[in-house]
């Protein structure tokens, strides 16, 4: 997470991109695109709200890694965002031309904007996602996560996973006690345990958690398991992890109970749910609040998830600590 509050910043966020681009193997012209996302991102911001933070992440599913870059502010918003896009729209003097570019270099591109309250908007990139290539992604469950370090940290101590097989999608949170190289040493063998567990019934898998946390200072962790032939959810939770199911205007808050995943586990088990159709399973750790409600962001929740995870995370994240937030649509 990248704070923009001068466009002397821009040059950080390049900097990012091309550690990135390097490390993907990328070529001059595959960079040079990521830039152009990540510059009209963070210069947005710089010139429109003063102050807000592009967050890049990076993932290597598919073939040559592929980049997510998200820029968050609490400007004055834009009261027309259809006009804003349009080429040769400027309200700076610019040539207008840049949200036009990046929409179009984008395999997925999202803005959401409240006048007064300010702009979120998501850009994914790869090389590879060119025209007709780019993935229908409505055709399955939609993931968006903000997972970002505490302020001064090089490590994040919260990770976060998913696997979709067999007409299932099982997602975990996990954020190792406190903070720093031992709290993402915690992170990183539950996310091991979870990628190559053989099970993946919630229980379980929690149990085997346990087991591979024991050597780690511990962690707490929630894992959900939505059948997506049926709309029914399984839940199993312990340490503060929080767990909301939003569907339309209703929410159904899941269930963790009390421990440290590795150490102290008093009681294991699982809860069931509906997650229907169309409903969103929004998971977080506790270095954000869950006092949000979902109609402060009225419009929001049939957008794209990584929107949704940003408003999560820009309005109620506490800054004291790693914060993660993760929120699946169902298909």
């Amino acid at each position: 997470a990248i704070r923009i509050t001068h466009t002397s910043a821009v040059v950080e966020v390049r900097r990012i991109v091309a550690t990135h681009a390097a490390a993907f193997g990328w070529g001059a012209e595959a960079e040079g695109a990521a830039n152009v996302i990540a510059t009209e991102l963070a210069t947005n911001i710089a010139k429109h709200a003063r102050e807000g933070i592009v967050v890049v992440n990076s993932g290597t599913e598919g073939t040559g890694g592929h980049l997510q870059m998200v820029a968050m502010d609490r400007g004055p918003g834009m009261a027309d965002v259809a006009r804003c896009l349009e080429d040769g729209y400027s309200t700076t003097g610019s040539p207008g031309t840049g949200f036009g570019a990046v929409r179009r270099m984008s395999r997925t591109f999202d803005v959401f904007s409240t006048p007064g309250k300010g702009t979120l908007i998501a850009a994914a990139y790869a090389p590879t996602w060119k025209g007709k290539e780019k993935e229908d992604a409505s055709a399955g469950p939609q993931l968006g996560v903000i997972c970002v370090a505490r302020d001064g940290e090089d490590v994040c101590g919260d990770t976060w996973a998913a696997r979709h097989e067999r007409g299932r999608l099982t997602v975990m949170v996990c954020d190792g006690l406190g903070h720093g190289a031992l709290a993402a040493q915690a992170s990183r063998l539950a996310r091991e345990c979870f990628m190559t567990s053989v099970v993946l019934d919630t229980k379980s898998l929690m149990e085997a958690l346990h087991e591979a946390l024991k050597p780690s200072r511990g962690a707490a962790v929630a894992i959900a398991s939505v059948d997506l032939r049926n709309g029914v959810l399984t839940y199993c939770g312990v340490g503060n992890i929080t767990g909301v199911v939003v569907n339309g205007g209703e929410t159904r808050n899941l269930v963790s109970h009390n421990g440290i995943v590795g150490h102290r586990a008093a009681r294991i088990a699982e809860f069931g749910a509906a997650c229907p159709p169309g409903s969103s399973l929004v998971m977080h750790s506790d270095g954000v609040s869950g006092r949000w409600r979902p109609e402060e962001w009225r419009g929001l929740w049939q957008r794209d998830p990584t929107l949704i995870a940003s408003a999560l995370w820009r309005d109620y994240s506490r800054g004291t600590d790693d914060s993660t937030v993760l929120v699946a649509r169902m298909p």
